[in-house]
């Protein structure tokens, strides 16, 4: 199928394909590297209730007017997927409720996520601030106004630190992909 797409993806300007795959389809995943896809990395999808057991409550939690991407990126150190990037964010803007978190005054954390199906796209807070109930404040806001079922796809396994807080607060793996690119 690939080698009849490449050339119509080329000739359109694409110069790299992204996909994912799930972990255990081997087949799939063989397929893919003989079309001369590369594994860049392990994802692991996460759904649940969230069940936060403290926040905290000197945390300001805001909801923001836009995706003031200089303002929020710098409290993120793992690279979103392609669906969770900010140029496929700002295509959807309109359907997406972004959260502040401010510490002082300082902004420190924030969470991108979508009401109606629940799904969180980003979550993050600035690495000096972890671990002082940042994100479980920002959790805490989002379940009183919009409810405790939540679901985060395509989590870097590298970023263990953020796999152990979604798994903390009640959330729990329910599928693994690897993401696989194709330079073209």
């Amino acid at each position: 199928m690939y080698a009849h797409a490449i050339p119509v993806l080329k000739a359109h300007g694409v110069d790299r394909v992204i996909l994912e795959v799930i972990s255990q389809n081997i087949p799939a995943i063989k397929s893919y590297e003989r079309s001369g896809f590369q594994a860049l990395r392990e994802e692991a999808c996460f759904k649940g209730e969230v069940q936060l057991k403290r926040y905290n409550a000197q945390v300001e939690v805001r909801e923001l007017d836009a995706l003031d991407w200089p303002t929020l990126l710098p409290s993120a150190d793992v690279l979103p997927t392609w669906q969770n990037a900010p140029h496929v964010l700002d295509a959807t803007q309109a359907d997406l409720k972004v959260l502040g978190a401010f510490l002082e005054g300082q902004h420190v954390g924030y969470l991108i996520a979508h009401p109606t199906n629940q799904r969180t796209h980003q979550i993050a807070v600035h690495p000096e601030h972890r671990r002082q109930g940042i994100a479980q404040a920002l959790l805490h806001f989002w379940t009183q106004k919009f409810g405790h079922t939540l679901s985060i796809i395509n989590v870097d396994k590298r970023a263990q630190h953020v796999m152990e807080f979604l798994t903390s607060v009640g959330l729990e793996v329910f599928i693994e992909q690897v993401e696989m690119e194709l330079e073209l």
